[in-house]
């Protein structure tokens, strides 16, 4: 059951933070999702800042091997808490 909730939530939040302005994400099968900034200027570390007022907290991915500061993991999560995330997303990089 946990399984198959998780496989949900993951689809869908790839798929909404596929429709986020300047983001790029990564398929992947873990509890986690690896995504890439795209805006010009715009680092992981910048909008793990820009998150805190929001309390949601991203992975700063930039030490990973072969990644850059422009990348970022979040875990998948229950969808209240998805659509937490989605919409700080939405206020930090789109303004709304």
């Amino acid at each position: 059951r946990t399984r198959r909730v998780i496989s949900r939530e993951r689809e869908y939040l790839h798929d909404s933070l596929s429709h986020i302005d300047g983001l790029r994400v990564f398929q992947g099968q873990a509890n986690y999702l690896l995504v890439k900034l795209t805006q010009p200027g715009m680092t992981a570390s910048e909008l793990q800042r820009m998150l805190l007022p929001h309390r949601i907290l991203i992975r700063d991915a930039s030490n990973f091997r072969g990644l850059d500061e422009r990348f970022f993991r979040t875990a998948v999560r229950l969808r209240k808490e998805n659509d937490r995330l989605l919409e700080a997303l939405k206020v930090c990089l789109e303004g709304e």
